[in-house]
């Protein structure tokens, strides 16, 4: 009997830890492209999770200063609810009645999947406000922006929204594992 409540104990802290580590990688997907501009089989631009959450602009010599995006807490609560779901889940691997943090950190992972698949909807566009006429490119990607249809999730919405399926799913086995 005591060896079995051993490789329960073993395996709770291994998917705790597994947890853990799909939480934290699906966090660091902020640094990797989430949104792209697509026009047919072209990607115009690509905008990493830091810049769709945080906005982005860019300087252009002649044309001045052109604002892409807004910040969109949308877009950055994917993000928040990963390191969430990892913290609730480190207390629930350190707690001795985890049923229900186990829960809540299920919770924090579906709910980060779900705005990880749905980021390019979220996108808040700026539009242009730099001074002077914009020159063609910039006025087709700005046009292009300002259609929501041409924006796509890029590798680093699919991956976080993967990592997180998959934390979930450790922290839902948990739940079972006592």
């Amino acid at each position: 009997m005591a060896k079995k409540k051993s490789s329960k104990k073993l395996l709770g802290s291994i998917l705790s830890g597994v947890t853990i580590l799909f939480a934290i990688v699906a966090f660091c997907m902020i640094f990797v492209k989430a949104v792209e501009l697509v026009s047919g089989d072209t990607v115009l631009k690509e905008f990493t999770g830091t810049q769709v959450a945080f906005g982005y602009s860019e300087t252009y010599p002649i044309i001045g200063e052109v604002k892409f995006l807004n910040f969109s807490f949308m877009n950055l609560l994917p993000y928040i609810l990963a390191l969430a779901g990892a913290v609730v889940a480190l207390l629930a691997a350190l707690s001795k009645k985890s049923f229900l943090l186990n829960i809540i950190a299920v919770a924090c992972f579906v709910a980060a999947a779900v705005f990880f698949f749905t980021a390019a909807s979220y996108v808040s566009v700026a539009g242009s406000e730099g001074s002077g006429t914009l020159n063609v490119l910039v006025k087709n990607i700005v046009d292009a922006l300002k259609d929501g249809d041409n924006l796509k999730i890029a590798i680093g919405s699919i991956l976080g929204g993967a990592f997180s399926i998959v934390a979930a799913a450790c922290s839902a086995l948990k739940i079972f594992v006592k």
